[in-house]
């Protein structure tokens, strides 16, 4: 099977390790990554890259829903790549990461690019794949753009996500929502029939059971909320006795590092980390972890059964606050997660939090069926191309 898929990782590298854990499951299949954003490093068996020509933004520009191509050239230049690049490798299914329920702003060039396939290789089954249900395109766009997929898999389970979003959206918990429940529960109620929920998809890379005693803080791996790191650093100034990992982020400024370089020197229970191959591992032996409530992080905490201290996303950086709010509550449910406000966040807060926390029972319980979203697809996938 030829698999394209067509992603923007949004200078993070969130986006492309779902990306890697989804395609790691097709490891004997040949893959074509058409990568819209800035280049970035991505290694996979089977796999050709093609970082395509202009890309619409690059480190630390957030504000996407602003920055919609309208250069019609580098458009045409960008849909050329495309096409070209499809036409070589011919195809038996494409697939575009978030979009179209997210990324707005490549509307031009997904759109030419799912009409010619339609046009032109009538055979390539079209696929999404949504790591949660949330819709931030104009839903008029939407409508427009779904008819061309043969299916929109969402990797999470239909139970937990999207019911924990439809709750907190009726009982009006999120603050500023960008869409109401009436209209998201009518939304998916018209799509139905294209949506697929499979479960979260994750692979459990680790076999050393062995928990240690260092307190594991993280902001994933963006480069957003650069307090929870310098507020880590001073935090382990007030608590000498415990052990801090403190992993920043590979997207960090330079700017940044500095800063949290700085704060770190002479802190001696404090280990500085830029980025690491082994966060699930890191995660898994922990014993208390401190992060935001990205769809990664927040999946090998719960699967690892990891006591958790989440600061989720916040407006204030220019994104809608649903989406890791959401997760922090349906965490907070599950792992008894204890919720703090970035824009609140001091030391003298997250330090209580943490001797809380320390002293608490862990008594988190999992299904492992919501883990088997990697799978599930695959074997849709391979069932559908049959038909």
């Amino acid at each position: 099977m030829n698999i394209a898929l067509y992603y923007t990782h949004c200078d993070s590298l969130g986006h492309t390790s779902r990306v890697k854990n989804l395609l790691n499951y097709f490891e004997n299949d040949d893959k074509l990554i058409l990568q819209g954003g800035k280049s970035q490093e991505f290694s996979l068996s089977n796999t050709k890259i093609v970082n395509l020509p202009n890309p619409n933004f690059g480190k630390h520009s957030f504000n996407l829903i602003k920055k919609i191509h309208n250069d019609i050239a580098q458009v045409k230049e960008r849909v050329n790549d495309i096409i070209n690049n499809l036409k070589k490798f011919n195809p038996d299914i494409f697939v575009t990461e978030l979009f179209p329920f997210g990324r707005e702003n490549n509307i031009p060039e997904l759109l030419t690019t799912l009409k010619y396939i339609k046009n032109n290789m009538p055979n390539v089954k079209i696929y999404a794949s949504i790591g949660y249900p949330i819709i931030s395109v104009k839903v008029n766009k939407l409508f427009e753009i779904i008819d061309y997929y043969d299916k929109i898999f969402i990797h999470c389970p239909k139970e937990l996500d999207f019911e924990e979003i439809k709750l907190n959206l009726k009982n009006d918990n999120f603050e500023d929502p960008h869409i109401k429940y009436e209209e998201y529960s009518k939304i998916f109620e018209q799509i139905k029939e294209k949506v697929m929920f499979t479960g979260y998809v994750f692979q459990n890379k680790i076999v050393n059971n062995t928990k240690s005693d260092f307190i594991l803080i993280s902001r994933g791996a963006g480069a957003v909320h650069p307090k929870i790191i310098t507020t880590a650093i001073k935090t382990a100034k007030l608590m000498p006795n415990e052990k801090f990992k403190i992993v920043y982020g590979p997207s960090s400024s330079e700017k940044e590092e500095k800063i949290f370089l700085s704060l770190s020197k002479n802190v001696d229970n404090v280990e500085l980390i830029k980025s690491t191959n082994n966060m699930q591992g890191l995660i898994k032996n922990c014993k208390l972890s401190v992060s935001m409530s990205g769809y990664n992080t927040s999946i090998e905490t719960l699967f690892h059964q990891t006591k958790n201290i989440l600061i989720p996303r916040v407006k204030i950086e220019g994104y809608h606050s649903i989406e890791q709010m959401y997760r922090a509550l349906l965490m907070k449910k599950i792992t008894n997660s204890t919720i703090l406000d970035y824009r609140t966040l001091t030391p003298e807060i997250l330090a209580e939090s943490i001797r809380s926390k320390e002293n608490e029972v862990n008594n988190i319980q999992i299904n492992h069926m919501w883990f088997n979203g990697g799978e599930i697809t695959k074997n849709f996938i391979e069932s559908h191309l049959k038909l």
